[in-house]
Order: C-alpha cells, then sequence, then structure tokens
C-alpha cells in the first residue's frame, strides 16, 4: 500500500482525480479534514474499504455529502469517534446510501464516558440501512 498526502488547499471539485484502482482506503484526518471524504468517495468507484482514523478533536461539520457512492463499498471503519453531529451525519449516510455495505465498525475515542458510548450506539442504530445486510459493530 502506498501513501498518498493530500493538503486540504489542493482539495477542489474539479482538480480532484480520478482513482479507477483503489479498494481500500484509510484517511487520517487531523484538524480540517472532513472535506476531503466527499471527494474521496466520489472519486474511487471500486471503493471496497474505507477507514477513517480520528486523531484530534474535529468539531468542523461537513459542508456537503458525496453525490455518490462506490456500489463496491463494503465495509467502514471509524476509528477516534467522539460523537460529534459531523461524525453522526457521515455514518447516517453512509448506512442510508450504501447499497452493499456489510460492517461499520466504529471505535470511540478514548476518553469518552461509558454513558456517551451507550448513548451513542443507541443513536447510531436508530438509523435506516439500505443494506439489510449490514452490521453495526461500536467498541
Amino acid at each position: 500500500m502506498n501513501d498518498f498526502f493530500l493538503l486540504q488547499a489542493s482539495v477542489k471539485d474539479d482538480s480532484f482525480p480520478l482513482f479507477h484502482n483503489l479498494i481500500q482506503l484509510r484517511l487520517q484526518i487531523k484538524f480540517v479534514g472532513w472535506d476531503v471524504i466527499p471527494h474521496f468517495l466520489e472519486k474511487s468507484p471500486y471503493l471496497e474499504v474505507l477507514v477513517i482514523e480520528l486523531s484530534v478533536i474535529t468539531t468542523n461539520k461537513l459542508d456537503r455529502v458525496p453525490k455518490c457512492l462506490s456500489p463496491c463499498l463494503r465495509k467502514v471503519y471509524g476509528v477516534g469517534f467522539q460523537g460529534h453531529v459531523h461524525e453522526l451525519e457521515m455514518v447516517e449516510y453512509l448506512l442510508k446510501n450504501a447499497s452493499s455495505l456489510e460492517l461499520i465498525q466504529i471505535c470511540s475515542f478514548n476518553l469518552m464516558s461509558p454513558e456517551s458510548k451507550l448513548f451513542l450506539l443507541q443513536k447510531l442504530s436508530e438509523f435506516p440501512r439500505r443494506s439489510r445486510a449490514c452490521k453495526l459493530k461500536f467498541m
């Protein structure tokens, strides 16, 4: 697997490249990184596995959702989730629109209280799923 570094300033709809051969993607989101997710989802037609790692507290809201998702997207892993509205919106969008999704696995932020984790799990469980085969795991 090769590393690809993308600066926030370089994310533009018209200049974002198409990734024909991208099957698995691990995004390490630092500071303001949410805006890159829709671009990758739109420009990766064969993406099967998406890993989102949040390494710092992110509070910026996702400005837009992807226009389309890869019909191949089967697994999504989220690491460091804290229960912010924008995180929940992204998970809800994926559950509602990923037709082949088999698994969304969320690992919460280490400092989250058990009560907060339970609330987050309940909230995630309420979201409708386009794929009946999709399982939700929360750790």
